[in-house]
């Protein structure tokens, strides 16, 4: 499990017409990526970490709107 996940807005996730709070169902590919500094600082410590995200979502849909 995690404690956060994040993925990019698409036309999919536009047309269900999100907003914060809502209760969302949608498909999604897992994919790996890295995280961390690549430069060549000194003064800069971030190692390199593998992490994942969600990606392609496709089915967006809202399960419960927000109550205001």
């Amino acid at each position: 499990m995690t404690d956060h996940l994040w993925f990019n807005l698409t036309k999919a996730s536009d047309k269900a017409s999100l907003i914060e709070g809502d209760l969302v169902q949608f498909d999604a590919r897992v994919k790996e990526y890295e995280k961390g500094y690549k430069g060549y600082r000194d003064d800069v410590y971030c190692p390199i970490e593998r992490d994942y995200k969600l990606s392609h979502p496709t089915k967006v849909m809202k399960v419960k709107k927000t109550e205001c």
